[in-house]
């Protein structure tokens, strides 16, 4: 199963509670979030 997730939003502090949000139920439902499959990456000019 796969659980994929992409987080838009202009303030960095919202996408960090979105992560822990998520973290937190993937916690009870399949397990940890990978951080080696987690990016954070911010566009400054827009998408």
């Amino acid at each position: 199963m796969s659980h994929d997730f992409v987080i838009l939003h202009e303030d960095i502090k919202v996408v960090l509670q979105a992560k822990t949000v998520i973290q937190e139920w993937l916690n009870q439902v399949v397990g940890e979030l990978k951080p080696e499959k987690t990016l954070h990456c911010p566009h400054f000019g827009g998408i």
